[in-house]
């Protein structure tokens, strides 16, 4: 059983809210476990932010190969296997980040199989030029929305003590 690290880490800051926190007496050490706990608080969130992340280049990854495989299938081309076996591949609700990686491998790998595929039968597709610029429009907005993620960073504002 895959346990995500979300969970995980949500499972650690409770232990140190319900069971560390009330024996600490000392104030100086009460606020540094205070401090370690909103930053995992944050980290957590940096954690789901990934997922969700790695959630959308599965789509993305996802897309690239349905609009090949589509305009193939149209043009009586087959589809190999290894390309549709893909099919069934889907980041599960909740999934942890080595089930989401292991779904946008398995996709990254059959959307590139299928880019490959589409060049080689290039002289076989009807209007390959606006195929093209589909996948590669697919491709640049990919690759734009990645450049424009921005991590949470931690500050000392964010951790003062409320």
């Amino acid at each position: 059983m895959n346990v995500s690290v979300k969970t995980y880490m949500s499972s650690i800051i409770d232990v140190l809210i319900k069971t560390v926190l009330p024996s600490v007496e000392s104030p100086f050490a009460r606020t540094q476990l205070s401090f370690a706990i909103d930053m995992l608080n944050q980290l957590q969130n940096q954690v789901e932010y990934r997922s969700d992340v790695m959630e959308d280049d599965c789509s993305a990854a996802r897309e690239i190969r349905d609009v090949i495989c589509a305009a193939l299938r149209e043009n009586d081309i087959e589809v190999p296997g290894e390309i549709l076996s893909n099919d069934s591949v889907e980041s599960p609700p909740g999934a942890g980040m080595a089930d989401l990686k292991e779904a946008l491998t398995q996709l990254e790998a059959a959307s590139a199989a299928a880019v490959d595929l589409m060049y080689e039968k290039r002289d076989e597709i009807k209007d390959f030029g606006a195929l093209e610029k589909k996948i590669l429009d697919l491709s640049n907005q990919w690759v734009q929305r990645r450049a424009g993620l921005k991590a949470p960073t931690l500050t000392l504002e964010s951790l003062e003590l409320e």
